[in-house]
């Protein structure tokens, strides 16, 4: 990341600007027989490249791959499925078949379909003649039997098996794998999988995998997927860029569902982020997308492409200011900044007037004020003229063209696929712009998402970014509000009790009821899955803020109380969770609200064995709330009732002592040993009783033994600048996570924790 120059043998041969693409280059003239060759690849991260964290250096797989001549072209297969019954599926494949040999050549092409069982289901063949430096593409049709179709709870997948033969060797084999199902967006229906209505539960993924940084990892991705799959999550939107292969290859055999990305911006610049993807966008955008179709449109879990997210020359608010036009780019309460050019603008909005004259200390005092409103959900909709200024929307001609360019580049590789793009509510909506995607895909537009769906009732409609609710895993602030606007606190934390977002975004609540109300609605994508690198929104001035404050879980993996809120949506098995935890000393008798997320029916609240009372799960209700709870050490317990009254889960919090010992448990005790494979330990701080000590910091030291190394470690602390690399982490609100990656070697692994004055626990994991 990015811009990848690659040499051999000190001659440069090829490379590629964005570092989310997956590119290939045939080195075959460069490379020197029989005896060492060097391939040496260098890239370049320029600074402001991009509104989060991109990571720096090779941190996507690389394979060298040597092939025949007469071989099948990379990315050379497209496996579709033009019809399916419970009875037979007609399974189309093309192949593209290259000839870099200096002959016309005669090959056979044969295609064989495995199942899962690795049993032939189906078989073709046929003969073709491949002038010189040419490439030819060949179709098969082939039928399969009573198929098994891929689904999300049942993720099964085919192989196609591509040989080429001449005169009888075989001298090329490619592999592809794919899934036999239909799916379908409606305007009036909504999403259908296999024929039945099925709800995107969705979020949005950025790449990075927390302590491990931006380099790709199987397990490392395979386990964020894992934790959002057990919260309920069927869907993923590739947040804002091409995923990696192995990402997809774990979603078709996760049975995850996959809006796939392609960009976050295309000519226009991003927060006057001038090295971002704009400055490239004429010279690379095509080459990009037609990569990112080419590489994933056999992957049964890809329903929808996207070709950009909040694109401001798709139209974005403007204003006058002394007849000239200035871009709109961000609102904070009451302060407004304009850029124009390299001027920036403050004022200050009182409901009529724009007032101009506003230093620029004044403005960031006026955007920390706790009373500012947000004019997120006002300001795009003022259309009158004062006498400061008119506000309007800015339209770019070139931006529609880029749209249906990159839309029209889409169809033509793939056209049994939909194309999107996530629009904000900043963009100037019309038909025009609507026309040019298959589903409209809108971020936060809550407030007139019904509204849309009666202009454009012939679209499908999808929230592609909902709720951008802000907490930090076990913080919690008093007094409990719903704050809809600038969050400032001194510890430059979020109150979890989930009713703190930004301006405009909207609380889980009322994405939940958006959903159920309209059937005709997809599905949604929160914003965000995991907490990532950057954007600590709304502490971007303020070091050692450093990581964003959106995810549903943190960096580490350790569920927020969120996670539970959207499993209690989502899922059906039977769960109760409470917050906040109960270790409250000084604030004896003060009011201490306590929330429950559960599914059952209704649930009964205990403080210190009294009953606080009964609350039910009635519609649109989707937390259980005892706001007037005065906090007395001891416990809390809920206890959870089906419809018909009886008890079916129940869980209780301690007050908790002081930290005696450390507790260790691991993801996974045997790992492969192959040098990549890892195990996540997670360290737990816990009283005598084995109560979690929910504000423990205890410094907690690692020593690995084996055949394994201490990979990395966090905590979850979006402020923590304490080094990943280290042997040791400070736990944060009773957790630290500690990283040990295979070396290689068969055998056996001593992991151990240790921090003073407390005890230690030591853990045995083995490699195979």
């Amino acid at each position: 990341m990015r811009d990848a120059e690659v040499w051999v043998n000190g001659i440069k041969v090829g490379g590629w600007h964005y570092g989310y693409t997956s590119f290939a280059l045939d080195i075959t003239t460069y490379i020197k027989p029989h005896t060492q060759n060097t391939i040496a690849v260098r890239v370049e991260n320029k600074d402001f490249s991009s509104r989060w964290y991109p990571g720096a250096g090779i941190y996507r797989d690389v394979w060298l791959t040597i092939t025949n001549p007469v071989h099948i072209a990379h990315w050379g297969t497209f496996v579709t499925t033009p019809s399916v019954s419970d009875d037979k599926a007609k399974v189309n494949v093309a192949t593209t078949v290259q000839n870099q040999s200096a002959y016309s050549q005669l090959m056979t092409l044969e295609t064989c379909i495995f199942n899962a069982e690795n049993k032939m289901v189906a078989r073709f063949s046929s003969s073709d003649t491949i002038i010189s430096q040419d490439q030819l593409e060949i179709m098969h049709e082939l039928t399969i039997q009573t198929p098994r179709r891929w689904d999300i709870n049942d993720p099964y997948l085919y192989r196609a098996i591509s040989k080429i033969r001449q005169d009888g060797k075989l001298i090329d084999d490619y592999q592809t794998s794919f899934g036999i199902r239909t799916f379908k967006f409606d305007a009036d229906e909504g999403f259908s999988l296999n024929g039945r209505t099925l709800k995107l539960n969705g979020v949005n993924m950025h790449h990075d995998l927390g302590p491990l940084g931006a380099a790709v990892n199987y397990r490392a991705t395979e386990r964020q997927l894992e934790i959002m799959k057990s919260m309920g999550v069927n869907a993923i939107r590739t947040a804002h860029n091409p995923p990696s292969p192995e990402q997809m290859d774990l979603c078709d055999k996760m049975g995850i569902l996959v809006m796939d990305e392609s960009f976050d911006e295309w000519r226009k610049p991003k927060n006057m982020y001038t090295n971002s993807y704009s400055y490239a966008f004429d010279e690379w955008a095509e080459l990009d997308m037609r990569a990112l179709v080419l590489r994933d449109r056999n992957h049964p879990s890809v329903v929808l492409w996207s070709t950009g997210n909040e694109v401001p020359e798709l139209g974005t608010g403007k204003v006058s200011i002394d007849g000239e036009w200035a871009i709109h780019y961000d609102q904070k309460g009451q302060l407004v900044t304009f850029h124009e050019g390299d001027e920036t603008y403050f004022g200050r909005y009182d409901g009529e007037t724009l007032n101009l004259d506003v230093n620029e200390r004044t403005a960031r005092k006026l955007a920390q004020r706790d009373d500012a409103p947000s004019l997120s959900g006002t300001t795009w909709d003022i259309k009158r003229v004062n006498e400061i200024y008119h506000y309007d929307f800015w339209d770019d001609d070139g931006g529609k063209l880029s749209a249906q360019r990159l839309t029209d580049i889409c169809h033509e590789l793939d056209p049994t696929r939909p194309v999107g793009s996530g629009i904000h509510l900043s963009i100037r909506l019309d038909q025009e712009l609507m026309d040019k995607f298959d589903v409209g895909g809108f971020n936060y537009w809550h407030e007139s998402i019904k509204e849309l769906h009666e202009i454009y009732p012939d679209k499908p409609l999808l929230v592609t970014e909902a709720s951008a609710t802000l907490s930090t895993r076990g913080e919690y602030h008093f007094p409990v509000e719903r704050i809809y606007r600038r969050y400032i606190h001194e510890s430059m934390q979020i109150s979890s009790y989930d009713l703190i977002n930004t301006g405009f975004g909207a609380l889980p609540d009322l994405e939940f009821k958006l959903q159920n109300d309209n059937p005709w609605l997809a599905g949604q994508f929160v914003w965000s899955g995991f907490d990532y690198h950057g954007e600590p929104d709304p502490y971007e001035d303020m070091w050692p803020a450093h990581s964003s404050y959106f995810g549903i879980v943190d960096m580490c993996g350790f569920p927020k109380d969120r996670y539970y809120l959207y499993q209690s949506e989502w899922t059906a098995e039977p769960m109760i969770h409470l917050l906040p935890h109960w270790n409250w000393a000084g604030r004896e008798g003060e009011t201490t609200p306590i929330f429950c997320y559960t599914n059952c029916a209704s649930a009964e609240l205990f403080v210190n064995g009294v009953s606080q009372g009964k609350r039910v799960k009635a519609k649109d209700v989707y937390r259980l709330r005892w706001d007037d709870v005065g906090y007395q050490p001891g416990s809390i317990k809920v206890i959870g009732f089906d419809e018909e009254g009886h008890v079916i889960q129940e869980k209780e919090v301690f007050t908790a002592g002081e930290p005696y010992r450390i507790e260790l448990s691991a993801d996974r005790h045997i790992i492969t040993a192959d040098g990549e494979d890892l195990a996540f330990v997670t360290v737990r701080i816990l009283d005598e009783a084995g109560n979690i000590c929910p504000r423990a910091d205890n410094l907690v030291e690692f020593q690995v033994n084996g055949v394994a190394e201490l990979f990395a470690v966090g905590n979850g602390n979006p402020i923590s600048i304490e080094s990943y690399q280290a042997s040791h982490r400070k736990a944060f609100n009773g957790l630290c996570l500690a990283i040990v990656r295979s070396d290689g070697h068969n055998g056996e692994i001593s992991f151990e924790a240790s921090s003073e004055g407390i005890e230690g626990h030591q853990l045995s994991l083995s490699a195979e």
